[in-house]
């Protein structure tokens, strides 16, 4: 029996490498022939060799009757696979709106192995490295092996109230579906004559055919639908929505999206003015939208090599009079625009307001001096004056801290025709608002910075505007950080065009791009933690360098007929450590472990350490070190060469405060270590601190007991004296360090 077995698999992996159409005599049994092309279809997917295999066994005269009715079975499931491969080409011409859904577990796959959440795209663990959420991509195939699934609206029914059309599901591998509906149906619905040769049923409470074939399902309230999508499974009805002339445009936009839709404006119009009357809001839309010229409007959501994607899209004919579109429409962004936007920036906000080319006129002066300001000059200003703008966020320089109120680094640089009238005439509106605010004069400050002659306008509370020019640009900025930046981004490589971060998303622009806004969350979470506590700081401090690779991406492509807007994130952050190892930590809270005063403390000085130091890609797996240190300091013999490696460890991590405090912190309370390692952590506190500017508790707090170890206590009591003033003074372990200290300098 198991070389019967062994003989039949060898006869199948023969025939796999050999050319289809010699496969029976090759074989030289119907059955291994059966057996290949089940392969074929269950395992490679590959249902047209495999239904090529099949038709071969259905129609040997030589070969058991039951075998060849199972072939034709099979042979008839390849068919409708192969012919539903496409929803689109099942669906009724005269569709008004379409909409399908198309392999969603595949989709949802992509998104979880870019998240770092699905299993076999994560390094093996090793024993005692602790626990790490990572999804099955079997549980993915089983959960969302859905196919696809489409509706196509036909009508409207004003009896019912509700729309007509016809629905079809391809359970796919999600055969739990297919199970539900077939146990469901009996119970629920009446059995009726098979269509084209197939089961069919009617719900009476919903006025709904469910038609079930060997690999589809598909509903509809009107049984000729089914009997339609039949005929095009089958071959035997041509005409389909993906035989419809003007849209197959419409169509190709399809490719990778999870979720597509599309409404066909040309039929819905006149189906909404005939069936609910032209009312004066309908006329009015008509009227200033221009519906009538309006073709096509399409979604379309999903997940590609380049993040997570939604887009929406309007089609009208040439020569509409769209009334909105065209009030709002504005030129294609120039490369010139980003060109004006810092490397480095947070996030950013770009668009154009003059077509290229286009006249400028100045206005004649009288004299010399400022050009006059009139009221014509705003409009002037706004609809001919400007070229593009660009407005833009920068993150903080070093930890963001400042003595007064935070003032994010924000600017705008707007390119214009004539600098010289629009300096005067945002000089003049700020110097009245300063002066409402409480100035003296609205003259501002006359300031040089970074080459560029500014006014400084004071706003309360210790606000300042900034206005100045540069050949053709005009800045506009909170700081003078924020001005100075600006005004280097024109020199070779100080520009957007250059940051790393923005190249992929800054490359999916074209010459259509109209409006666009970029956001780099890691760099705006630098911006945000200026407004922070302490605390709140240390816990976020993780996300800043996972999230320095996310780009969310929002732009407007519009042309004469078409207007498109779409939003990305790219770059999706590994959030697999993380959630592990917050899942984990949630897990011992809720298990109601105590933990020691050091692990308490450790976690109030990074929310994540363990992840954290995962997360930081040009690290040299400091972990290792860590671990080869901690396996040599606990025998008090390898004390020289532990200090070796633990000194090479704080090397590694020596630009990073939280790491270095965790470590001096756990020299100092771990038992294991017998104190050796003292005058390491006294250093490495020491360290820590001295890149916080001393205005972490946490780190103040471990320098005081590494003061406290090395016989300084006057220097302990004022280290923990400033950890109590920045905490607050409630926390009780914190004040208990400190009457400990006084106490032993008192003697006591």
């Amino acid at each position: 029996m198991i070389r019967a077995h062994l003989g039949r698999r060898l006869v199948i992996a023969v025939a796999l490498l050999c050319p289809l159409s010699s496969s029976l005599a090759i074989a030289g049994d119907a059955d291994d022939v059966y057996y290949q092309a089940y392969f074929l279809e269950q395992e490679k997917g590959d249902f047209a060799a495999a239904a090529k295999l099949y038709s071969q066994v259905a129609a040997s005269k030589d070969v058991d009757a039951g075998l060849r009715s199972q072939a034709r079975v099979r042979l008839a499931a390849c068919r409708e696979e192969i012919a539903s491969s496409d929803l689109l080409r099942l669906m009724p011409p005269d569709a008004l709106a379409y909409a399908e859904l198309n392999r969603p577990g595949e989709q949802v796959a992509r998104l979880l192995k870019s998240l770092g959440l699905l299993a076999g795209d994560q390094p093996e663990l090793k024993a005692g490295a602790g626990r790490r959420i990572a999804v099955s991509p079997v549980l993915i195939k089983e959960l969302l092996g859905l196919r696809g699934a489409a509706v196509a609206i036909t009508g409207f029914d004003p009896s019912s109230e509700m729309p007509t059309g016809v629905a079809v599901i391809n359970p796919g591998n999600l055969q739990v579906l297919r199970g539900i509906v077939e146990s469901a149906l009996p119970a629920a619905a009446e059995t009726v004559e098979p269509t084209r040769g197939r089961q069919t049923f009617f719900i009476p409470d919903a006025r709904l055919y469910v038609c079930l074939t060997s690999r589809l399902i598909i509903a509809s309230p009107d049984r000729s639908e089914i009997d339609n999508v039949l005929g095009r499974l089958d071959g035997t009805v041509k005409e389909s929505l993906a035989t419809v002339q003007d849209l197959p445009e419409v169509f190709a936009q399809r490719d990778d999206s999870m979720v597509f839709f599309c409404l066909n404006a040309k039929k819905i119009v006149p189906l909404l003015s005939k069936t609910f009357g032209m009312g004066d809001d309908l006329a009015q839309a008509r009227a200033i939208l221009d519906l009538d010229s309006l073709r096509w409007v399409t979604g379309r959501a999903g997940v590609n090599d380049d993040g997570v994607f939604i887009e929406l899209a309007a089609r009208m004919d040439a020569g509409h009079h769209n009334l909105a579109y065209n009030l709002a429409r504005t030129p294609p962004i120039s490369p010139e625009t980003f060109a004006s936007v810092p490397k480095g920036a947070a996030a950013f906000v770009a668009g154009a307001l003059s077509e290229p080319g286009t006249q400028y006129r100045r206005p004649s002066e009288e004299g010399a001096g400022r050009p006059t300001v009139t009221g014509l000059d705003i409009g002037r200003e706004i609809f001919a004056n400007v070229k593009d703008f660009a407005i833009f966020a920068l993150p903080p320089k070093g930890d963001g801290r400042s003595e007064g109120p935070p003032i994010p680094d924000v600017a705008a640089v707007i390119r214009v025709h004539d600098s010289s009238r629009s300096e005067a005439l945002w000089t003049q509106i700020l110097g009245i608002a300063s002066m409402a605010a409480g100035a003296p004069a609205s003259d501002g400050k006359t300031v040089k910075i970074g080459g560029i002659d500014a006014t400084a306008y004071q706003f309360p509370p210790g606000v300042t505007i900034l206005v100045g020019t540069n050949d053709d640009k005009l800045f506009i900025a909170t700081t003078r950080e924020a001005l100075r930046r600006a005004g280097a981004a024109g020199k070779k490589g100080g520009s957007i065009l250059s940051d790393k971060a923005f190249a992929a998303s800054l490359a999916s622009l074209d010459g259509t791009t109209s409006k666009a806004a970029f956001i780099n969350p890691g760099r705006c979470l630098q911006i945000a933690r200026q407004f922070m506590s302490e605390g709140e700081r240390d816990k976020t401090e993780p996300f800043v360098d996972l999230l320095s690779r996310t780009i969310v991406a929002v732009r407007t492509n519009e042309s004469e007929q078409e207007l498109r807007i779409t939003a990305q994130i790219s770059g999706l952050p590994d959030i697999g450590p993380l959630v592990s190892g917050l899942i984990e930590r949630e897990g011992r809270r809720h298990s109601g472990q105590h933990e020691s005063r050091s692990a308490r403390h450790s976690g109030e000085r990074d929310n994540a350490v363990e992840v954290v130091t995962h997360l930081i890609p040009d690290r040299d797996d400091p972990q290792d070190a860590r671990r080869r240190f901690e396996d040599l300091a606990r025998d008090p013999k390898n004390r020289e060469a532990a200090l070796k490696i633990g000194e090479r460890f704080a090397k590694s991590i020596s630009n990073n405060p939280r790491d270095l405090n965790n470590f001096a912190w756990g020299l100092l309370t771990n038992d294991d270590y017998r104190n050796q390692f003292d005058a390491l952590a006294l250093r490495l506190a020491q360290q820590a601190c001295e890149q916080t500017d001393y205005k972490s508790w946490a780190l103040l707090d471990t320098l005081a007991l590494a003061n406290f170890r090395a016989g300084h206590i006057d220097s302990a009591i004022e280290y923990q004296n400033k950890a109590v003033a920045l905490q607050g003074g409630d926390n009780d372990e914190l004040n208990e360090s400190l009457a400990r200290y006084e106490a032993n300098k008192n003697g006591l």
